[in-house]
């Protein structure tokens, strides 16, 4: 179910950007995004002690709210996160953004890619 929109952003919120993929890449079935964020998220995945502006990884619609356990840090405020559903072959949307504590997306940070995915067999 496709996250409920939100048009107010409470305070400032940290920047957050794809890193990868980039617009029209070509990926594998299970989708690894990379992101880069300045924001503590500790206290901004599902795991933190006080549930408030928080994470959302989306594929069409599918969102996912990882906990820190999930993000693999890579250095310089970047972080790996492997979307854990398979994604069939086909043209995507991965979308990036923060939410609210009800789970609205706070559409003022909502970062977008296009993305093609290939056939498990048919990637190199």
């Amino acid at each position: 179910m496709p996250a409920k929109k939100s048009t107010v952003a409470p305070s400032p919120l940290p920047t957050i950007t794809i890193v990868s993929p980039v617009e029209g890449a070509q990926v594998d079935p299970t989708i690894a995004v990379v992101f880069e964020t300045d924001g503590d998220l500790a206290k901004m995945t599902m795991d933190a002690k006080e549930l408030g502006n928080h994470l959302h990884v989306d594929i069409d619609g599918t969102s996912l709210m990882p906990m820190m356990k999930d993000l693999v840090p890579l250095g310089k405020n970047q972080y790996r996160y492997v979307f854990d559903l398979p994604v069939k072959p086909g043209k995507h949307v991965v979308s990036l953004y923060w939410s609210d504590a009800q789970h609205n997306a706070i559409e003022s940070t909502v970062r977008k890619v296009n993305v093609s995915v290939g056939s498990a067999a048919g990637m190199k």
